[in-house]
């Protein structure tokens, strides 16, 4: 559900963001493991109501 991308695709540059990757990763950070992103989900075709309140 969504488009498949890699971590290369994002912006990491925060210091948020390169605190934690350095946390889950260390210094090898996996560029090419593929991810799919929240926001691609919520826009996936796929998606759909389940019940609409």
């Amino acid at each position: 559900m969504g488009e498949l991308k890699t971590l290369k695709d994002f912006d990491l540059s925060s210091p948020a963001v390169q605190s934690l990757m350095k946390k889950r990763y260390g210094n090898r950070v996996p560029d090419s493991e593929p991810v799919i992103s929240p926001v691609d989900m919520f826009h996936s075709s796929e998606l759909i109501t389940v019940v609409n309140h």
